[in-house]
């Protein structure tokens, strides 16, 4: 009974991990641990060193797309600008032709006017003479 009862004692100590094992073969168990510990360590560092280097290459890549996109947006608004400019010009010189054909058509119709002032003139002053002529002959 004894000897069973020791029995239990040593393989309780064993599945909890204490047992009759050397000394050295603890240590090792041990430093086979700490370089297991330490070979996740440096795996979960170099995984967060890619993780770093993915968001950064990420963000490089969004500034990329924003700087192309307010490239874009500067050339489309200087584009605007010009065609703006261009109508701007257009409708300028335009409005000029219709201001210079409108002095010529008002200077026309006031030459016009004054050949007709002229003219009535010329015959009112006809019918004057004419009037005094036959005035004359009456008396």
């Amino acid at each position: 009974v004894r000897r069973t009862r020791k029995r239990r004692i040593e393989e309780r100590k064993r599945s909890e991990g204490r047992g009759k094992r050397s000394r050295r073969k603890r240590e090792e168990e041990e430093e086979e641990r700490e370089r297991i510990r330490m070979q996740e360590d440096e795996e979960r560092k170099r995984l967060l060193e890619i993780e770093e280097e993915k968001r950064q290459v990420q963000q490089e890549i969004e500034g990329e797309k924003r700087r192309i996109q307010q490239e874009r947006e500067e050339r489309e608004r200087q584009i605007e600008a010009e065609i703006q400019a261009e109508e701007d010009k257009a409708k300028a010189l335009h409005d000029l032709k219709r201001k210079a054909a409108l002095k010529k058509h008002h200077e026309e119709e006031a030459r016009i006017a004054e050949r007709e002032r002229l003219a009535r003139e010329e015959e009112e002053e006809r019918h004057r003479k004419e009037e005094e002529l036959r005035r004359k002959k009456e008396e």
